[in-house]
């Protein structure tokens, strides 16, 4: 059984980079992948839409996020997790990762599957 903290974040992470799909991306679709490990749980959003418009920060040259963004990425790294976004003009991916506690972890004998971005071409930016 998944920690209730652990699945109340991925929830509201995939509620949120949904949310963003259909406010912005112009995507006619997204997918949702959910891997788990023994030792972590990666969520992946992915849409085809246009990928992030953002403002570029005039002294860093980094793209701007906004509330919803960095609220998932607050979320996340508050569960000791990681928020990676990669994004081009094809589309976005929105990936979460969070170490299962070794308390909670139950015995999986499987293989860390391929991520699901891996065969997006998208170039990455973290924000």
């Amino acid at each position: 059984m998944l920690p209730r903290e652990i699945a109340t974040t991925l929830f509201r992470v995939a509620q949120e980079a949904l949310s963003n799909v259909h406010r912005h991306s112009e995507s006619p679709s997204a997918s949702i992948a959910l891997h788990r490990t023994e030792q972590a749980i990666r969520l992946d959003v992915i849409d085809r839409g246009q990928g992030l418009r953002g403002q570029i920060e005039p002294n860093t040259g980094a793209q701007a996020v906004g509330v919803g963004i960095s609220g998932m990425r607050v979320r996340v790294e508050q569960l000791d997790g990681r928020l990676d976004i990669k994004s081009s003009p094809s589309g976005t991916c929105v990936t979460a990762t969070v170490p299962i506690p070794l308390s909670s972890a139950e015995a999986i004998k499987s293989s860390v599957p391929q991520h699901a971005c891996a065969d997006t071409p998208l170039s990455s930016k973290n924000g």
